[in-house]
């Protein structure tokens, strides 16, 4: 309905000529019975004719034919205010009237004060009159469409094939050429050919009979064709001038056209989306008002939306999202329905899908919705209303509910109406997302006694997904008492308990739900949902062999895996670790035409982090991309995620200055994000206060601490030894949890952390109430916590202790289940955790055989070899001196190894792929140190040389200790050149460049990748901070507190810049940079420089069988000579690494005093 004032001012101006004109009052009822819908077009409509000629400028125009005179005639046809353009025949071409005769800047002054008057507000920006825009063709540009069998082509008559062909097969096939236009389907309809064909149509004389529904119904596939602009970045000047190429067809048209009829109608829902390309909106606005009036069927009111489509487009790509949702709600009255029902009637509801879409993705691109509401905070409540519900429903079908929480937000600030339907909209999305925190205080707020479906089917939902099985079954009981249950319903209910990992409840409510017939057969019809959640348990659990049976289950029931399903079982073998299993289910989807969504790869690299791999979740990220899957916070956050567990703090900060800086909607950060950040902070050992800081600052973001930030917070405090601030904090975490609604909980990882803090301490008692305390809670202890209890009986080192952690080890073995025994994403195993401490602990004794022996027992215990505990005994035999143990266990180490790091879950990648070449950076670092120390020391110098060659063939990397051990090793070789060449070439230039200060950096990229052209961004050798070592972190945390007391760059609070401490701190040394030479490099070369000094050279360590050299006198003598020589090359080659020596010397004199000498005489 047109409103009152736009209608007042809309008639004021009908009976004027301009595109609003309508029938007055004074046209005879013969002339309304005589004109049809099928009025044809003057026969001279098409075609250019100057106003009359007197005299002998008439004869001279009859007999002419030059073509000076054509385009004399052009310029005074293009006098004509109605027309844009014309067909100049001798020229072959379209003219532009700009081109020709510009129109002066009062013309369609009709219109603008029309405009003026009829607009209700203001978002537009004043539009530049139409006819002073330059008027350029782009047609040359598009390609001709391509053509069927059925129909003509339209190259074939672009050129006719000779000169002398006749006018009138050349006429027929220009006719034929635009009648294929008006039958092509709008996917092949191009602007240039279709504007091309059109002008060559109208020199010919059928154009003369061309029938007005014809002519609408080109320009409706014209304009169709230039709204394509709206979802592209082409220049906006294009986009216009199409505009105003098309307002030029239609404008002629209201002479001829019945007024009101449906031609008309047509016409002006044309005309009004032509106004919109050419940002002229107001006067757009104002067709669709003169639309509105003419009283056809509901059917024919469809071209009312599109009309209303093409204005919000233009809004949107003129003015912005904000000013296009202020006129959508303007325009509410008519368009509402149809944003909402997609019930409505055949062509409408065509019409609403589309222009429901449009409204979607327009608030979709928003990046800060809710401050439309704060912007119109003045304005009238019922406005804002209606803005807070069409963004709150909009941004909840979307999905992105972190925007709709904020709008919610603000409508409750503004105290605003919210209907429970939108509430309970909110909650289930919030309960999706993991926000149970905001879902729950949502949900409670609602009036206790509404019970209609939907309420007690959300509480359901919600409940569900906390796992929170005796509320959920509550709601389900009351859905049961009246007969309201759905099957996603039931879904939920097991999912309650699939959450969980409690399978048997799990499967034995899909059996009574779902019962089978005597034949065999399902009953009640369970879909791929429930089999999905039944699945999910299993996942949940860890339980490889139960999924199998499940799988099989459903293949009976004839039930094939979906999407989800598959993504179910990427996660489970995730969590194990199997990447062999998931290229292999990879390569299944593809072979059954389902490919993976963000979700399965977000899991990948969820995997791929834990493996400490960024570069191959990097190029998992790039897969799905280039396979169209648009990225969500969780997955960036995880290749994020990659970065913080392999060292690569410059990584994480890339991806974290990405996440602030993105512009999408869609990509924001969450408390998941500042989590993974936080982590940085823990894994890298920076002081407490750091930490403290950074969780009091996230008040300043709006988004609220959850049970992992707490778990954070408390596990620097218990590294710096700060008890007394982790126990604070832990009762702050357990007054949360108490609150109504809460979604902080206290968990097993919080008081493991605890514990583990005092028994690193050496409390033992206040250690052993945390773990009563557990029990109390009715908290079930995880492998870590049973390790962490190992780990301290261990360190006592007595005979004593170790046997007590035996037993514990034997009764964790008893119980039925192992109910401990769950998969960690391919970590250490939980037999690794429990075996692992003692196994260590014998090993630092040299009791090989007891470590043998608990090696057997896991295996037994169905425990498999890991690099780990092949570690921990590889160490045994070297504390023992065992070469043969040693010689035998490193194959296996290496094959294990390279099996690990060269797994790849994409079989089919393509060759540049990094993962292809990629390797982990230091998966044997720690084994092929203690390898060489063992068998250079034992003379088997061939062996680490072979070792060392091996490891560079497969494309591994070393870290400092390596490098470090390699030194040792050549001069236990007698290599004494290379060793200092080492220290020279590699060592001191690492540490050079790892100690430079304050790097770039780039606070807005493009990208979350920092290696988009593969692997050579990650040859830089990285930090080796102190990580999951919980020691080594407790450590390097004191000692940073202690070396940066006043730091101001680290204590700089101008900024909510979280990662600008981070930035700092992983390029300060040496807290936690380890690339330097060791105390031992640094001796041995010492005592290298005062062998060579005393004119003795350095022999290489013989094996044990080998008999000593004796030297003759000539040869000592020559071995002098030879000495010197080497002492000089040394110099001259290696002048660095011998002024870092001297430096050495120096020290150890000033600490060492009169037992210098007798330390640093050599004794090879």
């Amino acid at each position: 309905m047109v409103e009152p004032f736009a209608a007042v001012v809309a008639n004021s101006i009908l009976s004027s000529r301009s595109t609003l004109r309508s029938s007055s009052s004074g046209i005879s009822l013969g002339r309304a019975m005589k004109a049809s819908s099928q009025y044809p077009l003057a026969p001279d409509f098409f075609t250019p004719v100057p106003r009359d000629l007197k005299g002998k400028a008439k004869a001279a125009n009859a007999t002419g034919d030059d073509s000076i005179d054509n385009l004399f005639q052009c310029q005074e046809w293009s006098s004509c205010t109605l027309l844009r353009s014309i067909w100049c025949p001798k020229r072959n071409h379209f003219l532009a009237m700009q081109e020709i005769n510009p129109c002066k800047d009062g013309t369609r002054e009709k219109y603008r004060a029309g405009a003026s008057r009829a607009s209700q507000y203001q978002p537009f920006a004043p539009s530049m009159n139409r006819h002073q825009k330059r008027h350029v063709s782009h047609a040359s540009e598009l390609k001709e469409p391509q053509t069927s069998n059925s129909f003509i082509s339209l190259k074939s008559l672009d050129h006719p094939s000779s000169a002398s062909e006749p006018a009138v097969n050349r006429s027929s096939l220009l006719r034929d050429r635009f009648t294929y236009l008006l039958h092509l389907p709008e996917a092949q309809f191009e602007l240039g050919p279709a504007w091309s064909a059109y002008t060559g149509f109208l020199g010919t004389p059928e154009a003369e009979n061309l029938d007005q529904g014809d002519m609408l119904t080109f320009v409706e596939k014209l304009i169709t064709a230039a709204e394509r602009f709206y979802e592209s970045n082409a220049d906006l000047a294009v986009m216009n001038d199409w505009g105003l190429r098309i307002i030029g067809l239609l404008e002629p048209l209201e002479d001829v056209l019945l007024p009101y009829s449906i031609l008309d109608f047509r016409r002006r829902c044309l005309l009004a989306r032509a106004m919109a390309l050419a940002n002229e909106l107001d006067e757009a606005i104002l067709l669709i008002y003169s639309a509105a009036k003419i009283p056809l069927a509901t059917q024919g009111k469809a071209g009312i939306l599109g009309a209303y489509k093409a204005v919000m487009l233009s809004t949107h790509r003129h003015h912005g999202g904000n000013d296009a949702i202020q006129f959508l709600v303007q325009e509410w009255k008519f368009v509402g329905p149809y944003i909402y029902n997609k019930d409505r009637w055949s062509i409408q509801a065509q019409q609403g899908r589309s222009i429901r879409e449009s409204c979607h993705k327009i608030i979709t691109q928003i990046k800060h919705p809710a401050f439309i509401l704060m912007e119109k905070s003045k304005a009238n409540d019922i406005y804002n209303q209606q803005v807070g519900s069409v963004l709150l429903t909009v941004l909840c079908d979307q999905g992105l509910v972190a925007n709709a929480l904020d709008v919610y937000q603000e409508m409750q600030r503004q105290s605003l109406y919210i209907s429970t339907a939108r509430k309970l909209l909110l909650v289930r999305g919030l309960a999706q997302e993991g926000s149970f925190r905001e879902a729950n205080s949502i949900f409670h707020s609602i009036t206790k006694h509404t019970s209609f479906k939907l309420y007690l089917s959300t509480g359901l939902h919600l409940y569900a997904h906390q796992g929170d099985d005796i509320a959920a079954e509550k709601c389900y009981n009351e859905l049961t008492a009246k007969r309201w249950v759905s099957a996603y319903d039931r879904a939920m209910l097991i999912y309650a308990f699939a959450i969980q990992g409690r399978v048997e409840q799990a499967l034995a409510l899909f059996n009574d739900f779902f019962p089978e017939s005597q034949i065999g057969k399902r009953q009640n019809s369970p879909d791929i949902l429930h089999y999905a959640v039944v699945a999910f348990a299993y996942a949940q659990r860890g339980d490889l062999a139960g999924i199998n049976d499940w799988l099989a289950v459903m293949s009976g029931d004839g039930v094939a895996p979906d999407i989800y399903v598959y993504t179910i079982i990427l996660k489970l073998f995730a969590m194990h670790g199997d990447m062999d299993s998931i290229a292999a289910v990879l390569t299944q989807m593809h072979d059954v035409g389902i490919p993976p969504n963000h979700v399965s790869y977000t899991t990948i690299i969820t995997l791929l982090a834990h493996r400490k791999d960024p570069v191959g979740a990097e190029a998992i990220y790039e897969r799905a991309v280039r396979e169209g899957i648009r990225p969500d916070v969780r997955m960036i956050n995880s290749i994020m995620n990659a970065h913080v567990e392999a060292g690569s703090w410059a990584g994480a900060i890339h991806v974290f200055d990405y996440l602030k800086s993105s512009p999408s909607p869609r990509i924001r950060l969450t408390i998941q994000v500042y989590n993974t950040l936080l982590k940085s902070y823990v894994l890298i050992g920076a002081p407490f206060r750091v930490v403290s800081n950074l969780f009091s600052k996230l008040e300043s973001t709006t988004l609220r601490p959850d049970a992992y930030t707490f778990a954070l917070l408390i596990q620097s405090a218990c590294d710096a030894g700060e008890m007394d601030v982790a126990t604070d904090v832990f009762a702050e975490m357990e007054k949360l949890s108490k609150e109504r609604g809460s979604d902080i909980h206290i968990n097993v990882y919080v008081l493991t952390i605890i514990m583990a803090g005092y028994l690193r301490l050496g409390n033992k008692l206040r250690a052993k109430e945390i773990y009563d305390d557990m029990g109390r809670r009715g908290i079930q202890p995880t492998a870590i916590s049973f390790g962490v209890i190992l780990k301290a009986y261990g360190n006592e080192k007595s005979k004593a202790s170790l046997e007590i952690a035996e037993k514990f080890i034997k009764s964790l073995m008893d119980v039925p289940g192992h109910f401990w025994n769950t998969p960690s994403y391919g970590r250490k195993s939980a037999l690794d955790h429990v075996y692992g401490p003692v196994i260590d602990a014998y090993a630092k004794q040299q009791k090989v055989a007891d470590v043998e022996r608990l090696f057997n027992d896991m295996l037994t215990s169905g425990g498999e070899p890991s690099l780990g505990i092949l570690t921990k005994l590889l160490n045994a035999y070297r504390n023992s001196a065992s070469i043969d143990g040693v010689l035998q266990l490193w194959p296996q180490i290496l094959e294990l190894g390279l099996r690990y790091a060269t797994s790849n879950p994409l079989r089919d990648c393509d060759k540049d792929d990094p993962t292809r070449e990629r390797l982990q950076r230091n998966i044997l670092c720690i084994p092929l140190s203690i390898y060489i120390d063992t068998l250079s020391a034992a003379g088997f110098h061939a062996e680490v040389a072979a070792a060392w060659k091996t490891m560079q063939h497969h494309g591994f990397t070393f870290d400092s200790h390596n490098w470090n051990h390699l030194v040792v090793a050549l001069v236990r070789a007698g290599e004494v050149e290379r060793a200092f060449d080492i220290l020279e070439k590699v060592i001191l230039p690492h540490q050079r460049e790892s100690g430079r200060h304050f790097s770039p950096r780039d606070l807005e990229p493009a990208t979350p990748l920092i290696t988009p052209a593969g692997p050579p961004a990650h040859k830089h050798t990285p930090s080796e901070p102190p990580m999951h070592r919980s020691n080594h972190r407790a450590v390097v945390t004191q000692l940073a507190s202690a070396m940066l007391p006043t730091s101001e760059e680290l204590d700089a609070n101008e900024s909510n810049d979280f990662a600008h401490p981070l930035h700092i701190l992983h390029q300060v040394p040496p807290t936690w940079n380890s690339w330097c030479p060791h105390a031992a490099t640094l001796s041995i070369l010492l005592l290298v420089l005062c062998r060579l000094r005393s004119g003795a050279i350095v022999q290489p360590v013989k094996k044990a069988d080998a008999s000593p050299q004796e030297f003759t006198s000539t040869q000592k003598l020559e071995n002098q000579s030879r000495a010197r020589e080497t002492l000089e090359r040394i110099r001259q080659n290696s002048p660095a690494a011998v002024r870092t020596i001297i430096d050495f010397e120096i020290f150890e004199r000033r600490r060492l005093g009169g037992e210098y000498d007798q330390t640093y005489t050599w004794q090879g």
